[in-house]
This record gives structure tokens, C-alpha cells and sequence, in this order.
């Protein structure tokens, strides 16, 4: 035990759980003040039928090997970029958090893993619908939308691998060069790919 008579255990909890909190406060934040899309879907969809895709979109992931490593892709881009067209960033936001929360009791994941993935779920679409809120107003979205759903998605990606390289450094776990970079590697042209494939289909 340490002179606080906390267990040096627990203060590595503390801090990865203390990281969650601090990307998931930063998400809940930027989807509160990010004002609505200004460029709207061509069609009506209730922000509801979000959570049963996104339900959908962690459950069902794409799984490929790359040099007998093994990659998992959540399809989460297809209603990332359709909740940002059809719902406010608050609704989005609910949305996206009971679908979490329902893909993580499914799971059975524990705390730690739990509370990360919430956080990162409320950082993407904070980050979204902030750099949504900036694209040029239309009734058709254009390559502008796309840049701005491929950036914020991309500094999620970043901001999360690091955090995810923090949590693992403060549980005592082994963090290597590799393990930093390779998911960005592999996730960075996923992203790229499924992302095209999701403003198109939102918009045909």
C-alpha cells in the first residue's frame, strides 16, 4: 500500500479510467455546442433507427489479416455520417451512447475497456458535428463534407491510439513502437475506404 493507503493497483485504474473520463467530457462538449449540420440528407430518417445500426455496425466488424496479423474494422462510418446528416449533435450523441452501452453489456466487457470505448464513442461524434458544423450549407453534401468526416475522423484515430497506448503504459503493460503505429496504419486507409463508401451510400 502507498502512504495514502491506496494500492498502486488502483492508482493505475484511477489514471486510465481519469483518461476516459477526459475524452468522453471532450466529447460530450463539442457535440453540446456544435451547432446542426448545414448540409442535410436527401432524405428523412428518425435519429432513433441510429442506435439499432450502430448496434448493428459493433457487432458485425469486418475482419482481415495483414502479414498473419490479425485486424478488426467496425463499420461505424455509415452511421456516423448519417447521424450527422439526419440528427443535431445531441441526438446523435444519445444515440450513439445507448448503442455503446448496449454493445458493451452484449460484450460483457470489462470496466476499463467499457469506459473507453464510451469515451471514444463520444469524442467521434463530438468531433464530427463540430467539423460538420463548419462545412458550407447545401441540400447536397459535397467534397467538403467528406474532408471534414475524414479529418476529425482521423484525429479520433490518433487521439485514441495514444490514449489507448496511455491507458496500457499506466496498467504496466508493455507499449511498443509497433503496437502505436500499426493501428493507424491498417485503420487509416480502412477509414479512408469505408468512409467514401458511406457518403455515397447516404447520399444515392
Amino acid at each position: 500500500m502507498t502512504m495514502s493507503g491506496v494500492g498502486p493497483g488502483r492508482v493505475r485504474l484511477g489514471a486510465a479510467f481519469a483518461i476516459s473520463a477526459a475524452l468522453g467530457l471532450t466529447g460530450v462538449t463539442l457535440a453540446l455546442i456544435a451547432a446542426p449540420s448545414p448540409v442535410h440528407a436527401p432524405f428523412s430518417f428518425p435519429a432513433v433507427l441510429l442506435v439499432p445500426l450502430y448496434v448493428l455496425a459493433f457487432r458485425y466488424t469486418l475482419d482481415f489479416e495483414i502479414r498473419k496479423e490479425s485486424h478488426s474494422f467496425v463499420l461505424a462510418p455509415l452511421p456516423l455520417t448519417l447521424g450527422a446528416l439526419v440528427a443535431t449533435p445531441a441526438s446523435h450523441l444519445a444515440a450513439r451512447l445507448v448503442a455503446v452501452l448496449i454493445a458493451i453489456a452484449w460484450a460483457r466487457q470489462p470496466p476499463v475497456k467499457a469506459a473507453f470505448n464510451t469515451a471514444v464513442a463520444a469524442l467521434e461524434v463530438g468531433a464530427v458535428a463540430t467539423a460538420v458544423s463548419f462545412v458550407p450549407a447545401g441540400n447536397q453534401p459535397t467534397p467538403a463534407l467528406w474532408l471534414a468526416l475524414l479529418v476529425s475522423l482521423l484525429i479520433v484515430d490518433v487521439v485514441s491510439n495514444l490514449a489507448v497506448s496511455a491507458c496500457l503504459a499506466f496498467l504496466g503493460l508493455p507499449v511498443t513502437r509497433h503496437s502505436l503505429l500499426q493501428p493507424l496504419l491498417v485503420g487509416t486507409p480502412a477509414t479512408v475506404v469505408f468512409l467514401c463508401f458511406s457518403v455515397l451510400a447516404v447520399t444515392a
